[in-house]
């Protein structure tokens, strides 16, 4: 049921409520407010009498629209309330506005250096790759040294032995002949 129909039916003629306007009453507070004064205006309406009795229009006006007053000096309080809270809000919003644009400033300023420090970061890895290749063949480059000079060494010890060999086979052959000359007879 919607708010109009529950309205339209709680305005009718008087006759017991049917279940599906409970229903709507027990679960919608604005149709509840709407019952609330009807049954206000209905209470001030039987304070004045029937009519077939004589009623002033004072009388009249004062049953049914002076509630009404009262709920319009408490919107116009609300009114003002609201008002001081968006006068409150907005010069807070323009302080923080102020205070964000400040901090935008500053994020704008540090992407600013974050971008110069990835530059001089990219600009030093590459320095230390180019260093690292120039390191890398100047190893390869000792090494193929360390090689050669290993295979001459190793040429030197083979040619050192073999005179070595030469020497000791030379002071054998000098020392047969040195025997064979003392054991001449002189």
């Amino acid at each position: 049921m919607t708010c109009e129909q529950c309205q339209d039916l709680l305005l009718g003629e008087p006759a017991p409520r049917d279940r599906a306007v409970a229903e709507h009453l027990r679960d919608c507070p604005d149709c509840q407010r709407f019952a609330r004064r009807l049954d206000a205006v209905a209470d001030r309406l039987g304070r004045i009498g029937t009519l077939d009795e004589p009623v002033s229009m004072f009388e009249l006006y004062q049953a049914i629209f002076r509630p009404r007053r009262r709920r319009r000096a408490w919107v116009a309080a609300g009114l003002a309330a609201a008002a001081a809270i968006v006068l409150v809000l907005g010069v807070s919003l323009a302080a923080l506005s102020g205070r964000l644009q400040t901090l935008g400033g500053q994020v704008v300023a540090l992407r600013g250096q974050v971008g110069e420090l990835d530059g001089q970061l990219d600009e030093a890895r590459a320095d230390a790759r180019e260093d690292l290749m120039l390191m890398m063949e100047e190893l390869q480059s000792n090494q193929v040294l360390l090689v050669e000079q290993e295979r001459r060494l190793l040429a030197t010890n083979d040619e050192l032995r073999q005179s070595l060999t030469e020497a000791q086979q030379s002071i054998t052959r000098l020392e047969t002949q040195i025997r064979a000359v003392s054991d001449q007879p002189r």
